[in-house]
């Protein structure tokens, strides 16, 4: 069975050109605001691309600089963390529970117990010298 559409196949390709025309104008129309669009982006671009090679310098040079500066720790600093590696281990032998957040724990308690003794330590500090009883 053949059908024939033959007075209809005319107007299917009318409406496809209508479309297709209407869709070429709206295009046409809409292009310069694309245009401008594009035109601002294109300079966004350029400005993060050159910032981005400053922080790509600075970061470069920052590891240089990382790579030439080496950590000195003195023999009193090195006692200091001993002594303050004893005190954590000491902490943590005493809790019943040995896990890794008992040693952060263990760890927050020393250095707090630490930073009370330090302020006691700076406070007689300053009422020997107020009070002049060094001399």
């Amino acid at each position: 069975m053949i059908m024939n559409l033959y007075p209809y196949n005319y107007y299917i390709l009318y409406v496809s050109l209508f479309v297709t025309a209407f869709f070429l104008m709206m295009t046409i129309v809409k292009l310069p605001t694309l245009l401008k669009s594009l035109n601002h982006l294109s300079a966004n671009i350029e400005t993060i691309s050159k910032h981005s090679e400053g922080l790509s310098e600075t970061i470069h040079k920052m590891e240089e600089e990382g790579k030439k500066r080496k950590i000195k720790l003195t023999p009193q600093q090195i006692l200091e963390l001993l002594f303050l590696y004893g005190a954590i281990r000491k902490d943590y032998k005493k809790s019943p529970d040995h896990t890794v957040k008992q040693v952060g724990k263990s760890t927050t308690n020393v250095l707090y117990s630490r930073g009370k003794q330090k302020l006691i330590q700076d406070e007689l500090v300053r009422i020997i010298k107020n009070n002049n009883f060094l001399g």
